[in-house]
């Protein structure tokens, strides 16, 4: 949304800015429209609701809500009760409550990232209009409880119960209030209607009056065959295991323990691969050379209805340069200057540089007492910590967030031409990017990430396969891999109090609790790997050219090799064993640098917050593949930064 101004006090006696945004005053000058529009801004506009206002807000039963995300994504809805249900509870605070409705969420969640709101009231009686605008929040309702002066009328809202109670409230802190004319305002009389409404019917809700139910849409996976469509069910023989659903993402690890049981090499329809489920299993193939990393193309065609980009595509050229999907001597040549990037001398330097930053970032938040842990704090610090040891400028997070915010969801599956276009050109301007401190750095070399990569070139790697590792590093650093350890390790803490009452007490066991963090919640659930020739794993024939999803995040809790494997264990003797970093020539060649992530905010973050608890459920993403949070309300005993 354009950037708002600050609102006049007075505009006739003070030079302060006029209320609006800045593309509306440029507008004005270009179109010679100023003259009308500080008119308007000197009679009509208010940084408050008035008297007149609150009255007329007292009478409306419907209120329209215009939203937009982050990115600028639009939503506009409404809002309807009884008449007055928007309340005021002083001239710079409104509030309305929200009900149960179809869980989208798509208002709060454009509140949620973009704090901004706009009100449109319309009597259509009287035919006027009114716009509030101002900044919004979401509010709990023991939260609205708990402000003083709180109305009785508001306080009988709060206490009611079942279907027609408020789940929560939007509150509004009034910028801007102004009248919208009547001129093309319909004159309405309302009739009456009655509705079922605890009915599920269609027709009887209009649910789909527009036919869209059965259409296709690009978000939607593709049609799969109907052995894929089917619900789980217990059934002997042909069993059926959700591996794509939210539902699956949000607590996969029944389903991997009875496919470890039954069907520990499963043909998943709705992947179109062999899934694997046991550690043994997972960790042969993993470094066994029969099976090939390079494997993007063929997943591309998997997971897209056609093959949606042209073989020129710069997709390619990265993907086959990139070390995670190479293969024999190329992958060892492109790995070394990496691995020599990352040895454990230089890994001391950037731990003392990640304590450091995750002291930064609390003292930021530490006198508030609460945080979303998941989006303010474990999705940040990973994009925070690859600035600092590349010796990156601050100002570029947001680019590089720009570029790489839809490059890992691409992998997931079908999105609509147009998101696959920005996605390329992401990678476009990421690679331009990289390439342009590449060349800075061998003019002006430093102690950072990208000179040490640059000073351990191998005969044989070209500048622009060092450019694709460097892009490789910082997609890491901003996708979810990273926040899916720390957001979920921090979780597994919270839900087992007694394992944080043990680090805290036994400091000394703080990287064996980062090694067991990584077990109990892999981020990336599950690798893909391509056999070469026909090759026979549990009795079940693996053809050729098949594509198989090695289920890490199921082999770190196999049974047979992980006592008690659902149990969160800091004590464990053998978490370290686990597969979350891969097996054998592609073991995580950035491991080292995500333990040191893991051992700085875990030690910082429990240390200056000792009665750290959760403030409301969390929130795991729909994507089982890259399984990380969504959310992670906390809230702690507000302290002075130290």
């Amino acid at each position: 949304m354009p950037e708002k101004t600050p609102l006049n006090q007075n505009p006739m006696e003070t030079a302060s800015p006029l209320p609006g945004s800045k593309g509306e005053h440029l507008l004005q000058q270009r179109y010679g429209t100023g003259r009308r529009a500080k008119s308007f801004y000197y009679k009509q506009v208010l940084d408050r609701v008035n008297d007149s206002m609150v009255e007329f807000i007292s009478r409306q039963d419907l209120v329209f809500i215009a939203t937009a995300d982050a990115s600028g994504e639009c939503d506009c809805s409404f809002r309807a009760g009884a008449k007055g249900f928007v309340k005021v509870l002083n001239e710079k605070v409104l509030v309305y409550p929200e009900y149960r409705g179809n869980g989208v969420m798509a208002s709060l969640g454009n509140i949620f990232e973009n704090p901004n709101l706009g009100l449109y009231f319309i009597d259509y009686e009287d035919t006027i209009g009114l716009h509030v605008n101002g900044h919004a929040s979401i509010l709990e309702n023991s939260e609205l409880a708990a402000l003083p002066h709180l109305p009785e009328e508001i306080r009988q809202e709060l206490n009611k119960q079942g279907r027609s109670a408020p789940e929560r409230w939007v509150r509004i802190d009034v910028q801007e209030a102004y009248i919208h004319c009547s001129k093309h305002i319909p004159r309405m009389q309302k009739v009456a209607r009655d509705i079922d409404w605890g009915t599920d019917s269609i027709q009887a809700k209009a649910g789909d009056y527009f036919q869209a139910k059965y259409l296709a849409r690009p978000w939607q996976p593709v049609a799969l065959p109907a052995a894929a469509r089917r619900k789980p069910t217990p059934c002997n023989g042909n069993r059926f295991y959700d591996l794509v659903s939210a539902e699956a993402a949000a607590d996969p690890f029944p389903t991997y323990h009875a496919m470890r049981e039954k069907d520990p090499v499963y043909w998943s329809e709705q992947l179109g691969v062999w899934a694997l489920t046991r550690y043994e299993d997972c960790k042969s193939v993993l470094r066994d050379p029969r099976f090939k990393a390079n494997r993007m193309t063929q997943l591309l065609q998997l997971k897209y209805s056609e093959n949606c980009l042209h073989k020129s595509s710069i997709y390619y050229e990265y993907t086959d340069n990139a070390i995670m999907w190479m293969d024999g001597e190329p992958h060892r040549a492109c790995r070394a200057p990496v691995e020599e990037g990352m040895r454990s001398e230089r890994l001391a330097g950037y731990e003392k540089k990640l304590h450091l930053l995750a002291d930064e970032m609390l003292d930021s938040v530490i006198a508030s007492g609460r945080l979303d842990l998941a989006v303010d704090f474990a999705d940040q610090f990973p994009r925070n910590m690859i600035l600092r040891i590349c010796d990156l400028p601050r100002e570029d997070k947001f680019y590089l967030e720009d570029c790489t915010a839809d490059i890992v969801h691409f992998f997931l599956g079908p999105r609509p031409q147009r998101t696959i276009d920005h996605i390329i050109s992401g990678l476009h301007r990421l690679l331009d990017y990289t390439r342009l401190k590449v060349s800075e750095r061998r003019t002006h070399p430093g102690q950072d990430l990208i000179s040490h990569l640059i000073s351990a070139e191998r005969p044989g790697v070209s500048s622009r396969q060092l450019e694709f590792q460097i892009a490789t590093l910082l997609i890491g650093a901003f996708a979810p891999t990273t926040p899916g350890m720390l957001g979920p390790g921090i979780l597994a803490f919270l839900e087992n109090p007694e394992q944080l009452a043990k680090l805290r007490s036994n400091p000394g066991l703080l990287d064996n609790a980062v090694e067991e963090a990584l077990r109990y919640n892999a981020s990336n659930q599950y690798t893909y790997r391509i056999a070469t020739e026909e090759v026979e794993i549990a009795g079940k024939t693996i053809p050729k050219g098949s594509a198989l999803a090695l289920f890490l995040g199921a082999a770190n809790r196999d049974p047979a090799v992980f006592e008690n494997p659902d149990r969160f264990d800091i004590e464990r003797k053998n978490s370290r064993q686990h597969l979350s970093f891969s097996f054998g020539a592609h073991y995580c060649v950035a491991a080292g640098l995500a333990r040191s992530e893991g051992r700085a905010v875990f030690s910082r973050l429990f240390e200056r917050l000792p009665n750290l608890r959760l403030d409301g459920p969390p929130l795991w993403n729909e994507y089982l593949e890259f399984r990380t949070l969504w959310s992670l309300p906390v809230r702690w005993d507000p302290i002075a930064p130290v």
